[in-house]
This record gives C-alpha cells, sequence and structure tokens, in this order.
C-alpha cells in the first residue's frame, strides 16, 4: 500500500514543503555552517534545526538556549550543560542533546555523561526512564560513537552524514531506525543500500 509522503511524516512535509521553501532541510543540518538568518548565530541555528529533526522522529523538544547549563545547588558553579532535550513520554526516553558545529572534542561528550548522571540518579532515579546523551555535529567523517576505557557505555554521536541518512529515514518511514541507532550506536547508521 502507497502512503503518500504528505501523510508518512506530516511535520516533515509541512516544513519542506510550506515552511522551508527556498532551502532544503540537508542544508539546514548538514551545512549548518553555510545558513545565514538575520536572528541567529549558526550554532544557534544549527541547534534549533537539530530540534526540528528531533521532533520529526516524534519526540517532544525543548532547546534549552540560556537555560543550558546544569548549576550546582545556591551557587553559580556550572556542573554540565546541554542545548535540547528530547523526550518521548510513551517510551520512558530523554535525550540529553549537545551540539556542535565543529568535530566534538573529549570533554564535549564528558559533560553530556556527566549530565545524565546527574539526570539518572537526581530526578529519575527509580523511575524507569532512560537517559540517554547524544552528540549531534555538523562535521563530517567522524565516529557514530564514543566509549572511552572508563565509561561502559557509549555516547552516540550524528554527524553531517548521518544526519543526511536520518533524513533519508523521514523521506522513506523508516523513523524506527534512528531509535534502533540509540540502543545500539555501534551498529552506525546506514541506508538500506548501504552495508552494514
Amino acid at each position: 500500500m502507497f502512503i503518500p509522503p504528505s501523510e508518512r511524516n506530516i511535520l516533515l512535509e509541512a516544513v519542506v514543503q510550506q515552511f522551508c521553501k527556498g532551502t532544503t532541510l540537508d542544508d539546514l543540518l548538514t551545512r549548518a555552517y553555510n545558513v545565514q538568518t538575520a536572528k541567529l548565530k549558526p550554532s544557534a541555528a544549527f541547534e534549533l534545526h537539530v530540534s526540528w529533526l528531533l521532533g520529526m522522529f516524534g519526540l517532544s523538544t525543548v532547546v534549552l538556549g540560556n537555560y543550558e547549563r546544569i548549576l550546582a545547588p545556591d551557587t553559580p558553579v556550572q556542573r554540565a550543560s546541554v542545548d535540547i532535550l528530547a523526550a518521548s513520554q510513551r517510551s520512558k526516553l530523554l535525550l540529553l542533546v549537545s551540539c556542535t558545529l565543529n568535530p566534538p572534542k573529549p570533554e564535549d561528550v564528558s559533560n553530556l555523561r556527566y549530565a545524565r548522571e546527574i539526570l539518572a540518579r537526581g530526578i529519575f532515579a527509580g523511575t524507569g526512564v532512560r537517559v540517554i546523551p547524544i552528540l549531534f555535529t555538523s562535521s563530517m567523517g567522524g565516529p557514530s560513537y564514543f566509549q572511552s576505557e572508563d565509561h561502559f557505555d557509549w555516547v552516540p554521536v550524528v554527524d553531517a552524514d548521518s544526519i543526511g541518512i536520518l533524513l533519508e529515514f523521514l523521506r522513506s518511514g523508516q523513523e524506527s531506525r534512528f531509535f534502533q541507532f540509540l540502543a545500539n550506536p555501534t551498529l552506525g547508521l546506514t541506508t538500506s543500500s548501504q552495508p552494514r
């Protein structure tokens, strides 16, 4: 049974066909450094567009902007920071999203891991909510995840190449493949025509 694109992903089609005429999501997400907006810096625009992408995968998103810092109680000391929160209430899933225009640094990954620990051990302790850190970058050719020797887990990384694959998943109605990647980023992101 053929499902027209406008029914396959309603949000994707509304954004692409009505609001972003003259540009493409590929341009906004994979070439974020080239996007010129009158109101936003390239890094803020990239965060906004990543939140759109996550929303198209059915996640509720909040771009934290000036509220991105997790502060120590009753002090101005920053413990960690997160650019976007993305959640699935039904799946009890919270993504802690960090965005960077450049290749990610080890401290970017450490920051996300620490933010996850703060939330998982604090407000989400004993709730069954899975808190997953994920890093989006507009750079190309990076690894699909970071894993350090002293950590048992991994942090998924979505670079410009992988963003292109995510957009293809949206266009072809394969949104579940993104969530499979989150569950095991060692598999990487590939289209059905690419070998795994």
